[in-house]
């Protein structure tokens, strides 16, 4: 087989197999590593999809390994650049690390990123420039979000406008996290953008006019426990993200798969000045409409909640050891543990309740509190003791088998986390 052929078969490969290829023999060594395998996974990461490039070939030759250089120098980090008329930092880092399905997927973001240039800066707040990241924290955080950016992206003609409001003291405060309502994130070509003040009021802007004219993309966050509204999604994938974002099925991407990320991308972008980044973006995406469905996202937040449904595996050995004295306590052991019926709880026998009661209390304490409310939900008011005992008992029996069902148990926590009737809503 030819090393062309060869070559256009390892293209189908992602190229973290290219380690392995390069280990059956020298002729498949010297292709994983060759320029032209490595010039198609760069134009792959770029979206250039016409293949086309300024580099010149004399560069190339000089250098065996130029392209996979390439893609290492500007998919490095998770990155976007800053102006030097705006801060004594050129880079603004964001916190990405092992948050993403597969390394393909890392990249891509890791390339969107480093096409991203902030160039300006407006507020109804003067800044003295350039600041450091910090003092843009200071400034902010206790005052009105009016902002206007100005963004640039290699391989995009027209610079992108972002607004975004919102002002703490109308939200409210809320276990540990600020909920504004009325906040919302606008994105716009320049010449589509007809918001001509140079600051405005957020309250004062007619965002469903804005998107009935289809010449912006914005999300507006409503409040807590109700569905965010998301106008423009086509509008946001033909200007900007048609452009940056490939095609690729087989990881559930795509430019208009990418809209929800998008949407979390960039609040963690902007919020990158401030101690809170993370917490805000996820916060207030987690409102965007059956966000759980998106792959990116499922994976970010499956690892972000991780310690929530991860639990160490003694606490199951803590259920199988467990050593009652009483013949009833071990029958219930048993049911709990392997999750049969459970034996009848008669209010009238007050030993045998007791014991079976001291059981019950005994385990559940074992469950971390936070925990028993994704597995059972909120406890019913006014319950009977039989039938207090035997909802304690079937959710001692649920924890025990999700212990054993890792996969399960992750399942059923972002169930209950981004299931709820509000984050279901589809889009018409």
């Amino acid at each position: 087989m030819s090393q062309d052929v060869l070559c256009h078969a390892f293209s189908f490969l992602d190229y973290s197999y290219t380690t392995t290829l390069s280990l059956v023999c020298k002729e498949w060594y010297q292709i994983a590593n060759s320029n032209a395998l490595w010039e198609f996974y760069f134009h792959l990461l770029t979206n250039n999809k016409k293949g086309k490039t300024r580099v010149s070939s004399c560069s190339v030759s000089v250098d065996d390994l130029f392209w996979k250089n390439k893609i290492r120098d500007n998919f490095s980090q998770y990155a976007c650049r800053i102006s030097k008329k705006l801060s004594l930092e050129s880079k603004c880092y964001l916190n990405l690390k092992y948050k993403f399905p597969d390394n393909f997927s890392s990249q891509v973001v890791k390339m969107i990123l480093s096409r991203i240039l902030l160039e300006s800066l407006e507020s109804t707040d003067n800044f003295d420039f350039p600041f450091k990241t910090h003092k843009l924290s200071d400034d902010y955080e206790d005052g009105p979000l009016h902002f206007k950016m100005k963004f640039k992206i290699s391989g995009i003609d027209e610079p992108l406008i972002v607004r975004w409001f919102g002002i703490v003291q109308n939200g409210f405060f809320l276990f540990g996290y600020y909920y504004t309502n009325g906040y919302y994130i606008y994105f716009a070509t320049e010449s589509d953008d007809k918001l001509n003040a140079k600051y405005f009021a957020g309250s004062s802007v007619d965002l469903n006019g804005i998107a009935q004219q289809g010449r912006a993309f914005i999300y507006h966050f409503n409040s807590k426990n109700m569905p965010a509204d998301v106008w423009g999604r086509q509008y946001l994938c033909s200007t900007i993200l048609s452009h940056i974002v490939p095609t690729v099925k087989q990881y559930e991407l795509s430019p208009i798969e990418f809209v929800p990320y998008w949407c979390f991308l960039f609040p963690l972008i902007i919020h990158s000045m401030s101690d809170n980044a993370v917490t805000f973006s996820k916060e207030f995406v987690k409102h965007y409409p059956n966000i759980i469905s998106n792959r990116l996202m499922y994976h970010y937040m499956a690892n972000y909640y991780k310690n929530r449904y991860t639990f160490d595996k003694k606490i199951a050995l803590i259920f199988e050891n467990y050593r009652p004295n009483t013949e009833i306590q071990k029958k219930l052991c048993k049911c709990i543990i392997k999750n049969k019926k459970l034996p009848p709880f008669n209010p009238r026998k007050k030993q045998e309740s007791t014991l079976m009661q001291e059981t019950v209390t005994l385990l559940r304490e074992i469950i971390p509190s936070r925990t028993l409310k994704f597995i059972c939900g909120q406890a019913p008011l006014n319950l009977k003791p039989e039938e207090e005992f035997i909802r304690n008992a079937q959710t001692l029996a649920t924890f025990y088998k999700l212990l054993k069902n890792p996969e399960e148990m992750k399942e059923v926590f972002l169930n209950y986390k981004f299931k709820r009737p509000h984050q279901l809503e589809q889009f018409p």
